[in-house]
């Protein structure tokens, strides 16, 4: 699959993802089941994936002149 943003698509993108991380984080250590705990670990993962791949793709973009 690929996504074409634009710098402002991607900075808005990156911080919306930022902040479900930081709400996740407080939902995980709230948490009080270890299955519960274990999901939200889990959808952490991916939330953390999705930023390291926004953030790399738009490093390429800025490295070759694209937005």
């Amino acid at each position: 699959m690929y996504l074409e943003l634009s710098e402002e698509e991607r900075r808005t993108l990156e911080g919306i993802l930022e902040a479900a991380l930081r709400e996740l984080k407080a939902e995980v250590y709230h948490a009080e089941t270890t299955q519960f705990k274990e999901e939200l670990k889990s959808d952490e993962t991916i939330l953390r994936g999705l930023l390291a791949k926004l953030r790399q793709g738009g490093s390429k973009a800025s490295a070759s002149g694209q937005t």
